[in-house]
């Protein structure tokens, strides 16, 4: 079966073939890529949250202490 629930057809008295091979056995998709390509989303994702901080700029007011009179 593939990974859409089709049969595959294979030639009769095939045996199965043992590979060290990665990317033949799970692809390019496989769980083992996953982790890098989350990687580069979450640097991605920073990377335009950063920018949206720095264009933004310092837009609300300027925090101060409250006045306070001294006494003469």
């Amino acid at each position: 079966m593939d990974e859409n629930g089709q049969p595959i057809s294979l030639p009769e008295n095939s045996t199965l073939a043992v590979t060290r091979d990665v990317e033949e056995t799970i692809g390019g998709t496989g769980p083992t890529n996953w982790w890098k390509r989350g990687l580069i989303a979450v640097g991605i994702v920073v990377v335009i949250l950063l920018g949206f901080q720095l264009l933004a700029g310092n837009t609300r007011s300027p925090v101060t202490a409250p006045a306070t009179t001294t006494a003469q």
